[in-house]
């Protein structure tokens, strides 16, 4: 594994150990579970989708060219989605997120809960996740969902909150929603960096 910050290696989307490798599946697991959360636009489309899924359900056995035709169709869809999200410069991974994201509502399943194994090694210089006190115990990752939600409210939801509004509904500091909102971004870059980049020892 690589010495250096963590933090600093993200900055240049590349992930050098396993506990950020976690931050970033987790920042691209709940960005389109926030979206569906609370975002009416799709709301709206997840409404539509599940019930066409029904229709084809109820007519019974779908041919191969029915599914593909199906899958196509759902694929401009969500990609025009993004983008009416403003949310193209992800384009490359947030409509599949949106579709798993879907179907997992669909289905009623669970929601996956992660979390970092004890006794996972690391180098010393990369901060270790905060430990939670308390009955529970065990260790956490950063509060990841609390950046992508700042990141949604301040710059997706129709129409925005400021920064300034969000902090007081929330009990923050402008400063601190600045920086959450700096970390979501952060985190969806390493997402789908051009160039998978490996450092020596990694």
């Amino acid at each position: 594994m690589a010495k250096g910050d963590s933090r600093a290696s993200l900055q240049q989307r590349i992930v050098t150990n396993e506990v950020d490798a976690v931050r970033v599946g987790e920042a691209m697991r709940l960005l389109p579970a926030i979206l569906l959360r609370h975002d009416a636009r799709v709301q709206a489309a997840y409404q539509a989708w599940s019930a066409r899924a029904a229709a084809y359900e109820d007519a019974g056995r779908i041919t191969e060219a029915d599914g593909w035709q199906l899958l196509l169709a759902w694929s401009i869809e969500l990609n025009a989605l993004v983008r009416v999200l403003g949310l193209s410069v992800y384009q490359s991974w947030l409509p599949k997120m949106l579709l798993c994201e879907f179907h997992r509502e669909l289905e009623g399943a669970p929601r996956v809960a992660v979390r970092v194994p004890k006794g996972l090694q690391w180098e010393l210089r990369i901060p270790q996740p905060k430990t939670r006190a308390g009955a529970m115990g065990g260790t956490r990752l950063e509060h990841i969902e609390q950046h992508i939600e700042a990141f949604y409210f301040c710059e997706v939801a129709d129409p925005p909150q400021t920064k300034k509004r969000y902090a007081i509904e929330q009990g923050r500091d402008r400063r601190d929603v600045q920086k959450s909102i700096e970390r979501a971004r952060v985190l969806f870059g390493c997402i789908d960096a051009p160039i998978p980049q490996f450092l020596p020892g990694t």
